[in-house]
């Protein structure tokens, strides 16, 4: 069986989908089932338009060139990716799904969505959103087979427009989690992991770390993550007015391993999301045994 993976990011980009895209095709190579990645020629937090055809770990990577309207970003998905493939799996919704669905009668092959929050991580544009996923959505849900919630508030969140729906929560490697965690660790690490996005909430990270320092505890903070909405020098600058700018570091996106030493050495992982579909990055940090404090 051949299964292609369609998908806005991927490696070298780091975040949630592409951690579990890359974790999902690396398990299928395991038990014979080949896999295929089409993503989009540029990613967040890495620069530059990255090269159209790529071997990542034994997975065959298309890189395709689109068009960035920020909320909405249409591209030409080469038919035959989809057409050498038995199943077309699809990352999230958005403009791949829609394509997808609607070359469906050209490439023949059935497609399956995982969910991955949806579109509501935010409050901006809220009623566009809606009429989006309430009218648009649910049409293009027509010519999708299944629908993979990956938590159960996204099973919620589907089900009124979901034709079939199976609720399969984010796979997570616990055991490469757990191996990371270091003999001794450093009680004054607290991290926060994730893109800088705005419903991040990195600044009310910041905010409560500074309140840590001026209640006398000896720590320091280190962000990792993709700054995808150019946040760092605001948040650097929050630092700074809060007097905490020298115990703050960006340390940027990681690759697996280092994400997980920097796990493996934390003591507390801070996040004040507003919204996350499964909140990978929490269960990573339980099983490398350190402990979440979450919004």
């Amino acid at each position: 069986m051949r299964v292609v993976h369609l998908c806005t990011n991927f490696f070298p980009g780091t975040g949630g989908i592409e951690t579990f895209v890359l974790s999902l095709a690396r398990h299928s190579l395991r038990v014979g089932i080949s896999a295929a990645v089409v993503c989009f020629n540029r990613a967040k937090g890495v620069p530059g338009v990255l090269r159209d055809r790529d071997m990542v770990e034994g997975i065959s990577v298309r890189r395709i060139p689109f068009v960035d309207l920020k909320y909405y970003q249409p591209a030409v998905v080469p038919l035959s990716p989809l057409r050498q493939a038995d199943v077309v799996h699809v990352h999230g919704i958005g403009a791949l799904l829609d394509f997808a669905v609607i070359a469906r009668p050209l490439h023949r092959r059935p497609v399956v969505l995982s969910t991955h929050g949806g579109i509501f991580h935010t409050t901006r544009l809220a009623a566009i959103k809606r009429i989006y996923f309430h009218r648009w959505h649910r049409m293009v849900q027509r010519g999708v087979d299944v629908t993979v919630a990956c938590s159960a508030s996204d099973a919620a969140l589907f089900a009124p427009v979901a034709r079939r729906m199976v609720l399969i929560e984010n796979g997570v490697d616990l055991g490469a989690c757990a191996a990371s965690a270091a003999a001794c660790r450093d009680r004054s690490l607290l991290i926060c992991a994730g893109r800088l996005t705005a419903h991040k909430r990195v600044d009310n990270v910041i905010r409560t770390f500074a309140q840590l320092v001026r209640r006398g505890h000896d720590v320091r903070l280190e962000i990792a993550g993709a700054d995808a909405d150019g946040l760092w020098p605001q948040l650097l600058a929050l630092a700074a007015r809060e007097g905490v700018a020298g115990r703050v570091r960006y340390v940027g996106p990681l690759d697996d391993g280092a994400f997980r030493a920097l796990l493996g050495r934390a003591t507390v992982l801070l996040s004040a999301s507003e919204y996350e579909g499964f909140g990978l990055t929490v269960v990573e940090a339980m099983a490398a045994g350190c402990v979440p404090v979450v919004n």
